[in-house]
């Protein structure tokens, strides 16, 4: 009850358990498989080790940092069959092959897709093409770093460090369990560093996994304490100041979280993409037709608008790619530049629908274009110039503008 009192709060559950981004299934997959290796380090029977196997697989094709605790575990089983030879030669090669299946199958499909490993990179590249060779930035945001950070936002996760580490002194299997858990976390944050594969967004949630495996602990020691000051004839407060000490820290870093979510880091202002969302999709309904053009080149904050329209295929993003593809390429726009990759400035950075000129009437026919959302000064510039539009909104940092409908005959009449 403890335990699930201080994940109610806690930001690292909270978020993944309301955002829909796939890391809650790491999470999830992770947390079962630390229960399985801790039941077969207790009893050594295959059964356990094989399933937290299995789970650590699931979490892999979630996120990359599970192929580490994959590679630890087989240290340790190495270990055990060689030199404590503890361990049956097919039991080892049963969880090997688990183990190893994704990462292999992985390494696999990026040559077959690409023709090189190059794609393995891809979270380095972006982020030298966003900050260049900034080893000091890339530091903070390692998964090492922002794990004492966040035990500098809740203090008394200190008090469940502390008895992991002692129980962990005294008990052997569960010292074993520790090393299986624990050591990927300097081993991916030292990977990370050296390849500069720095999580653009959310980097924080890299450590999330070890603040949430040291909530029982800081439960145990929270109800240890708590029936040790009761002892005491100011027990009546005490306990409460307790649990007020445990919640707290939690609950003003929610708010935070929640107020920093709110707000546009750039202008200062209230975000408004999810009101701008919701507005094009009455809009949309009421036409019962058409399309929405969205600036997808200044910012990545498009996703929010498109999200927030609950019918994203009705949305043009004005490079005219996928809004995936355009997320995971944009922040490299520089290095296109500097490169002067043709191709890729063409795709993402060239502007398709000449916004800036005015837009271009049979692109928007031929896309059925009804509203342009842009927030581009040079594509605001271009479209208060133009007859094709007209100014129908504006948001903080946003522009809407609504397609002639006379415009678009006149188009139609030219392509005749």
């Amino acid at each position: 009850m403890a335990t699930a009192a201080l994940a109610v709060l806690l930001p690292d559950r909270l978020i993944f358990g309301t955002v829909p981004l796939s890391d809650i299934y790491y999470f999830l997959a992770m947390a079962g498989a630390a229960l399985c290796l801790l039941r077969w380090v207790r009893t050594e029977g295959r059964a356990p080790l094989l399933l937290g196997c299995l789970l650590i697989l699931v979490a892999q094709t979630v996120r990359y940092e599970a192929v580490f605790f994959g590679l630890v575990i087989g240290g340790v089983l190495t270990w055990m069959l060689l030199v404590e030879r503890r361990l049956t030669l097919g039991t080892y090669l049963a969880a090997g092959a688990i183990l190893g299946a994704f990462p292999v199958l992985w390494v696999i499909n990026s040559w077959l897709w690409y023709g090189s490993l190059e794609n393995l990179g891809i979270t380095g590249q972006q982020y030298v093409a966003v900050y260049g060779h900034d080893y000091a930035r890339a530091f903070r945001d390692l998964p090492l770093v922002q794990f004492l950070r966040s035990l500098a936002f809740n203090p008394l996760l200190l008090l469940g460090l502390g008895l992991m580490l002692r129980l962990a002194i005294a008990d052997a299997p569960l010292r074993r369990w520790a090393w299986m858990l624990w050591l990927p976390l300097p081993l991916i944050s030292a990977v990370t560093f050296a390849t500069l594969s720095i999580t653009q967004a959310a980097s924080w949630r890299q450590a999330s996994l070890w603040v949430l495996l040291l909530l029982p602990f800081q439960a145990q020691a929270l109800v240890s304490i708590a029936a040790w000051l009761r002892r005491f004839r100011w027990r009546r407060w005490a306990v409460p100041a307790l649990v007020v000490l445990a919640l707290g820290p939690s609950l003003a870093r929610d708010a935070r979280i929640i107020r920093g979510g709110m707000i546009n880091w750039q202008t200062g202002e209230p975000r408004v993409e999810r009101e701008i969302g919701l507005h094009l999709r009455a809009e949309l309904q009421r036409l019962g037709e058409g399309h929405v053009l969205v600036d997808s080149q200044a910012s990545l904050d498009f996703l929010d608008v498109l999200t927030g329209t609950s019918v994203p295929e009705r949305v043009v993003l004005s490079a005219d790619a996928p809004p995936l593809e355009v997320a995971l390429y944009l922040p490299m726009a520089g290095l296109y530049r500097e490169r002067q990759d043709e191709q890729m400035i063409a795709r993402y950075l060239t502007d398709q629908f000449s916004l800036a000129a005015g837009g271009d009437a049979q692109a928007f026919r031929q896309r059925d274009i009804r509203f342009v959302l842009v927030r581009a000064p040079e594509f605001v510039a271009g479209l208060d110039a133009s007859p094709l539009v007209a100014r129908e909104r504006q948001f903080p940092g946003w522009t809407l503008y609504r397609v002639r409908p006379e415009a678009l005959q006149v188009a139609a009449g030219a392509e005749r």
